[in-house]
Formats: C-alpha cells, structure tokens, sequence
C-alpha cells in the first residue's frame, strides 16, 4: 500500500470479498486488494486490486504503480518479480467540497 500511496491517481488498493469476510470473522488482512504468488524459488507474480481516481489516464496511471510495486518488492525481497498485474475495480471521483456545483 506504501508503494501505491507514491502515485498519483491511485486512490487505495481494494479488498476483495475475501478480505470482507476476513473483517467480519475477525482476521484482517493488511494488504488489502494485493495478492502474491511466488512462481519459483526467486520469481514473484503479484496480482492488484485498485481503485483509480477519477479523469486519470488509465494505462499511464497503472504502469507507474507497476513500476513502483515491482521496485518495492524486488528492494525488500531480492526476488525477480515476473509481473504486476492489475484490475481496476473502480474509478471514485476526488473528495473535494461539494458545493462547489458541477
């Protein structure tokens, strides 16, 4: 999630209905919306869940946090990461004032 905070127009990494019913039974998962999968014994594919803010420009914005999530986790692992990727789940618009008027 701290990777995901350093770009712009990523809004949060989403949890899943898994992660919901990990809340309800009392299990949370820090990670919400971020699955891993190690494919060998230095090969990680990670997969993520986020939602974008609204009027970004989709690809750039997912390609940076590739990016971003594949140089955090090879930083701290050094493991290879074969690949992010990534499902929008949802575009919310900016929490701004809202009677500004549209």
């Amino acid at each position: 999630d701290e990777a995901a905070g350093r770009v712009p127009g990523v809004v949060e990494l989403s949890g899943t209905l898994v992660d919901e019913i990990a809340d309800i039974i009392g299990k949370r998962n820090r990670d919400r919306g971020v699955r891993v999968a190690v494919e060998s014994e230095n090969t990680i594919i990670v997969e993520l869940t986020a939602v974008l803010e609204y009027g970004v420009y989709i690809p750039e914005v997912c390609g940076k946090l590739q990016l971003e999530v594949r140089r955090s986790i090879e930083e701290l692992t050094g493991k290879r990461v074969q690949a992010v990727n990534i499902s929008v789940q949802s575009i919310r618009r900016p929490a701004k004032d809202s009677a500004g008027g549209m």
